[in-house]
């Protein structure tokens, strides 16, 4: 993001950085994406040097108390950012999520024109116009004016009916706050399901959503990284999988979980896996162990490798997977030795 941001400036443009919103901010049992966490990431985005704060909510999981917290804090923390809620209606309280981003602090909230808003579209201009109308957040737009284009809208909206998600899906629901899948995917992967002949499957595609999304960590999903959700969702549907169904291992952690724990979600790659062990106590762990290169990018010493691998044994790995991209078995054999010392189970890998 800082070069986007850099190049954006230097070309004199206006740059707004957007955080992504996940989770619930007041469920106290979701402790991932935390008030502290939006916090920290918008005090990284100003630090940067952007010019307007936005907020993403891409699934419309905001609720009108999340909405006014994380809006009322964000506020009191950089008082003169112009700050832009974005969100989608699917689970119809769009209107209530924007009214209280709003009345939190909010310059700039999205909304479509009537004819064009609901389920995974955002939430009704004109009646987000109409609960503003005589206070001190009037828009100063008259329902009159707001009709007469949500009915030009209508009638263009009629001439491109064969194409729109409507011809299968006739609303949205409130398990968005379940499922988590974003508008914009939620048409198309219904469509998609539509096509394949699993329409009448869409209750179980949900379902599966949200086990692919756990078991990918419970990531930001934007696009690409919800395509890879959804598309592991209607895999595990297609193929009559459950989320740890004739599971010999679960391949949680290796070099590229300490790469981006630490550099990325500066989080403790080792508290990750205590608390995979935690949540998932009796499927066998296994991970990627680069041989002598352990987790890293380089050789290390023999001692470091045989310390690694008995403290991940330890935190609760069981299953070690060794390999070398260039299948050279000399440095295998020192990462298969270290893993068999400290108990775990050693699985040699051909790339």
């Amino acid at each position: 993001m800082p070069s986007g941001n850099w190049i954006a400036r230097r070309a004199g443009g206006v740059v707004e950085a957007a955080i992504c919103y996940s989770g619930d901010l007041t469920d106290p049992k979701r402790t991932k994406y935390t008030l502290d966490y939006y916090c920290k990431l918008a005090k990284e985005l100003v630090d940067a040097g952007m010019h307007v704060l936005a907020i993403k909510d891409m699934a419309g999981l905001l609720k009108p108390r999340s909405a006014a917290l994380l809006v009322s804090t964000l506020r009191k923390q950089f008082p003169d950012l112009p700050i832009h809620v974005h969100t989608h209606d699917t689970a119809g309280a769009g209107v209530a999520s924007m009214l209280a981003a709003a009345e939190a602090g909010a310059d700039v909230v999205d909304v479509a024109v009537d004819s064009m808003s609901g389920t995974t579209s955002q939430p009704s201009m004109g009646a987000v116009v109409a609960a503003l109308q005589g206070t001190e957040l009037d828009t100063g737009l008259q329902i009159p004016h707001v009709t007469t284009l949500s009915e030009f809208w209508e009638q263009a909206r009629n001439l491109y009916a064969p194409f729109e998600a409507t011809a299968t899906l006739k609303s949205g629901g409130a398990d968005v706050y379940t499922h988590e899948i974003p508008g914009g995917q939620y048409t198309n992967l219904h469509f998609q399901a539509f096509s394949l002949g699993m329409a009448h499957q869409w209750p179980e595609i949900k379902k599966a959503y949200t086990a692919a999304n756990l078991l990918l960590g419970d990531i930001i999903k934007v696009t690409p990284s919800s395509k890879v959700v959804g598309d592991l969702a209607q895999f595990m549907v297609t193929n009559k999988l459950s989320a740890l169904q004739n599971c010999y291992s679960l391949e949680c952690w290796g070099g590229a979980t300490f790469d981006v724990a630490l550099r990325f979600l500066h989080e403790c790659p080792w508290e990750r896996l205590r608390l995979l062990r935690k949540a998932v106590p009796n499927i066998p762990f296994s991970m990627l162990l680069r041989g002598a290169n352990a987790v890293g990018y380089t050789s290390y010493p023999d001692n470091a490798v045989y310390r690694f691998c008995e403290l991940a044994k330890q935190e609760g790995m069981d299953v070690f997977r060794v390999f070398d991209s260039l299948n050279y078995v000399p440095n295998m054999v020192l990462g298969m030795d270290a893993a068999r010392k400290a108990g775990g189970v050693v699985e040699a890998a051909n790339p």
